[in-house]
């Protein structure tokens, strides 16, 4: 069974290389893990400085990854959809419900909603372990959100359909015909179980560990400190906090702010002067993730 390992954080936290250094840390103890950039502005190829696309390339023996074109992908479930639609819309009703649909899959939210899509792909993978490295914080939050709010506008459609279905089939029970199904009605139930299947994964913390980056400012303290919060308004286990970069806080409102958090704090990385790129490199980091790893092996 796969396991899904989310990093959140602050942009410039340094989500990216602790992904990668996580997965790296997983396969060198014989876990099959595929590292996932779900980040628009990928940089895992950067980190790891090899080429990564939108299939899993092999970076060492365990180990794979990939950067999503979520996109890409969108377009594709909208030409599926308008590929339903066309078989059961009037001509001129499916023109404008076709010019609905392009315009959809270009709008505000679809990354987050082909995302969710996405991850019950990977949960059911053959890899042991699927690590994402994330957009920032925010986009985050509202990908985790997304379930919740998809689950009540899927119900409210459903319903409306089968309405029009219990019409269908009363108008075709007078003709004398036979009901041939609604294409629409088995779309939409189908799409609901997907996101309810998202929902239990996410939610459940024996398939998903969630880690917070978090660095020694107060910026990043403040808003690690919000999120900790609608984590668990949401019902999303943390299974804790990796400091980043990190150094003895001199401040004592940083200090104050990083005493709160330290009880959830399960790894410090220590400020490196030098640019962390390469997977020697990256390999490197895996004495300061022990912790991380061990939490996360103790659940395959």
């Amino acid at each position: 069974m796969t396991h899904l390992v989310f990093l959140g954080g602050k942009g410039g936290v340094g989500k990216t290389t602790l992904s990668c250094a996580i997965s790296y840390q997983l396969a060198a103890r014989g876990r099959r893990t595929l590292l996932v950039s779900t980040d628009p502005a990928h940089s895992v190829g950067d980190v790891l400085d090899m080429e990564i696309g939108p299939a899993p390339r092999r970076v060492v023996d365990n180990l794979y990854a990939m950067e999503l074109d979520l996109e890409k992908i969108a377009l594709e479930k909208g030409s599926r959809v308008k590929n339903i639609a066309v078989k059961i819309l009037p001509p001129d009703v499916y023109e404008a419900f076709s010019k609905y649909v392009d315009a959809v899959v270009k709008g505000p939210g679809v990354d987050e909603y082909t995302l969710i899509e996405k991850i019950l792909d990977f949960a059911k993978s053959e890899f042991n372990y699927v690590v994402f490295d994330t957009a920032p914080i925010g986009h985050t939050f509202k990908l985790l959100q997304l379930p919740d709010l998809l689950k009540s506008w899927l119900d409210m459609l459903r319903r409306q359909r089968l309405s029009y279905v219990k019409l269908s089939k009363n108008v075709a029970k007078l003709k004398g015909e036979d009901y041939r199904g609604d294409p629409l009605l088995e779309f939409l139930e189908e799409t609901a179980k997907k996101i309810d299947a998202v929902t239990q994964v996410l939610k459940n913390p024996s398939r998903t560990s969630f880690f917070l980056v978090a660095n020694p400012e107060k910026v990043v303290l403040d808003e690690t400190l919000r999120f900790i919060e609608r984590l668990t308004e949401i019902g999303i286990p943390l299974k804790g906090v990796i400091m980043n970069k990190y150094r003895h806080p001199t401040n004592p409102k940083v200090r104050r702010l990083v005493e709160k958090i330290s009880p959830l704090i399960i790894a410090y990385v220590h400020e490196d002067e030098d640019e962390i790129y390469g997977v020697e490199k990256i390999s490197k980091i895996g004495g300061a993730l022990t912790s991380v790893i061990n939490r996360l092996t103790t659940l395959s």
